[in-house]
């Protein structure tokens, strides 16, 4: 069985970084493509993309996050700091599933800036975030 190191909370970080700016950057392109213009009660026009042109959103969120960790344990961010996601039971491969466990808190956690993501994953043994913790995964720095 491999030995691996626990990544640490900047190269976490800084792969969180990377990952959501490219995400949100096609969600803004998207919009700005495919928006509807509309205004606020204050008299602001905003683009905003309604009902099913919202679906592509989501799609390109499971493909950049959850499906690229399943199949190949990194994110493009991860991927860039050389850290990697495993299963606890330290297996290399862990699943598309258990990637979408791991995904799905992300919302909660990283509201106020992240302040939920950080102070669970530093008072945890393994440095993990409570979707690691529900997904039973760790992210570790990768060896090869």
């Amino acid at each position: 069985m491999k030995e691996y190191n626990l990544a640490t909370t900047k190269q976490r970080t800084i792969a969180f970084i990377i990952d959501y700016t490219i995400y949100f950057t096609i969600v803004y392109l998207y919009i700005d493509l495919f928006g509807i213009e509309e205004t606020d009660e204050d008299g602001n026009i905003k683009k905003v993309v309604k009902d099913l042109l919202v679906l592509p959103l989501i799609l390109i969120w499971f493909i950049l996050l959850p499906i690229l960790e399943g199949t190949m344990n990194q994110t493009f961010g991860k991927k860039s700091v050389g850290i990697m996601v495993i299963s606890t039971d330290r297996k290399d491969d862990f699943g598309i599933i258990k990637a979408i466990k791991r995904r799905c808190l992300d919302w909660f956690e990283l509201n106020f800036f992240g302040v939920v993501a950080y102070f669970v994953s530093k008072n945890s043994p393994m440095h993990q975030r409570i979707g690691d913790i529900l997904a039973k995964t760790v992210v570790v720095k990768d060896t090869d």
